[in-house]
């Protein structure tokens, strides 16, 4: 016959596995998300990323002309297509 102790030896033990059983996995599912991440970043900023090198207007700087300028060359592209 099983004692009262052992039974709740046991039930500790049981709650504890179910405790630390989940917190396992959340730390391994954001190492692995923060991985992957640091990944993207590292290529981005090692320049590994696609680039598009056709069909598209590039304006760097942004100043009180910048939005002239962006629908300048809206209008042109709807009038001329």
């Amino acid at each position: 016959m099983v004692s009262d102790e052992s039974f709740d030896s046991c039930s500790d033990y049981v709650s504890l596995i179910l405790i630390v059983q989940p917190l396992a996995f959340l730390v391994v599912l954001v190492g692995i998300i923060t991985d992957s991440v640091t990944s993207v970043m590292m290529s981005i900023e090692d320049g590994r990323t696609r680039v598009a090198e056709s069909n598209h207007t590039l304006i760097l700087g942004w100043n009180e002309a910048t939005l002239r300028t962006i629908v300048q060359v809206c209008w042109s592209f709807y009038t001329f297509l």
